[in-house]
């Protein structure tokens, strides 16, 4: 069974996406990949944002063993995300993509701050906003970052890129039984307390309406499957 194909969608993938299976921060043939698979939605007719994450460069885990506290770890993963929006929307140029990072927060000369209204005219032009920054505030999420913009940029479904499946009623790693979710509500999800989306990103889409798929983006082709209606990974609404 279909879902319904979107108009417009919100992208959110996180920074391991660009660092792929290697061992290093980027991974040229993953971005290769990726940028190949947005050309051809875009070739389709969907309107796409970006948002990424900034994970490749900096860790929670890492943050920590610096001993460092919440608000200058989160002040460091928004500039790490300026960063890999920075080299996303140059690989972007590469596929004759036209595309344009905005920050949340104002970096001098080097990316443009994000205003709704210039993202939502590069859009109308088939251009693609690439969104840095997260919310522009510490103590949010990229997650919570995307359902924001999800919002602002009137997108039909917020789209997780991940490395999972998507939701499961277990963990599928420690339980064999576990059982994949296709589809709960948002109060559910909240009541079950899952883990692959933000608490506070998920009450915001609640509140608003604003459907989430999460889905594995590492598999290949599902990018493309998710975007054109196919029943691929978890849909939250």
């Amino acid at each position: 069974m279909a879902r319904e194909r979107p108009g417009r969608i919100l992208l959110k993938v996180s920074g391991e996406l660009l660092s792929g299976f290697s061992d290093g921060v980027y991974d040229d043939r993953m971005i290769t990949s990726f940028c190949r698979d947005i050309k051809k939605i875009t070739e389709e007719g969907v309107q796409v944002s970006l948002l990424v994450g900034g994970g490749n460069i900096l860790r929670g885990s890492e943050m920590e063993r610096l001993g460092l506290g919440r608000v200058p770890s989160d002040q460091a993963g928004m500039m790490a995300t300026i960063v890999n929006s920075i080299i996303l929307q140059n690989w972007l140029t590469r596929f004759n993509i036209m595309s344009q990072t905005f920050s949340s927060i104002p970096v001098g000369f080097l990316v443009d701050e994000y205003v709704p209204q210039r993202a939502l005219e590069l859009i109308e032009k088939g251009g693609i906003p690439v969104l840095a920054g997260g919310t522009g505030n510490t103590y949010f999420t990229t997650d919570t970052a995307a359902i924001l913009r999800s919002i602002e940029l009137n997108v039909d479904v917020m789209v997780k890129g991940t490395k999972v499946r998507g939701l499961y009623d277990g963990d599928p790693m420690r339980d064999p039984s576990a059982n994949f979710i296709p589809h709960i509500d948002y109060q559910s999800y909240l009541d079950n307390r899952y883990g692959v989306m933000d608490m506070t990103a998920v009450m915001m889409a609640m509140q608003y309406r604003m459907p989430i798929i999460v889905f594995n983006i590492f598999e290949l082709g599902n990018l493309c499957k998710v975007v054109m209606g196919e029943e691929i990974g978890t849909y939250i609404s």
